[in-house]
């Protein structure tokens, strides 16, 4: 996986803030703390694993993309760093067909797949309240350029570190 994607390819990191945004993470001061119901955690050495309730709904989703356990576990992330749960996203984009898409600029057909995941998506089959295609599509539109997510360019060095160092220790 590239990381230098994560940082220079405008249209994922807008991709990535919508999933932050229509999951209700990025009006948090850090959304990678965040889990469902709006609790925090403080411990990103791994996934919380904390079953939270809010009226019919029951979820251990946690950080910025809020990723339920089982999930999480299966993509072998390190830990719950903002990096890590940017790859993991990414991964998961990937694994749905969503990745090149997005990467294209093809947003309504990277909806469309990526919604299998995020069930805050337009057209999820979750039967969870959803945004609307409209809504989505402005958003990715009108902050596209300016869209900030767990790096910033003076992190890529060190970000492409922690992938080799990850890559070696895995």
């Amino acid at each position: 996986m590239q990381i230098s994607a994560i940082i220079t390819n405008h249209n994922l990191r807008a991709f990535l803030a919508l999933i932050q945004h229509t999951e209700g993470t990025s009006k948090y001061p850090n959304a990678y703390k965040v889990m469902f119901t709006g609790k925090t955690f403080n411990d990103l050495s791994k996934h919380p694993n904390v079953l939270n309730i809010s009226g019919r709904y029951r979820s251990t989703a946690a950080g910025a993309y809020q990723f339920l356990k089982g999930t999480y576990d299966k993509l072998k992330m390190p830990n719950m760093l903002p990096l890590s749960q940017d790859l993991a996203a990414i991964q998961l984009l990937k694994n749905v067909g969503a990745y090149d898409l997005i990467i294209a600029g093809n947003f309504p057909a990277a909806i469309n797949k990526a919604n299998k995941i995020w069930a805050s998506l337009p057209n999820s089959p979750y039967g969870q309240p959803t945004f609307k295609m409209p809504a989505v599509l402005a958003f990715l539109k009108n902050n596209n350029a300016n869209i900030s997510i767990g790096l910033t360019s003076v992190l890529l060095f060190f970000a492409s570190c922690y992938f080799v160092v990850f890559k070696i220790i895995k």
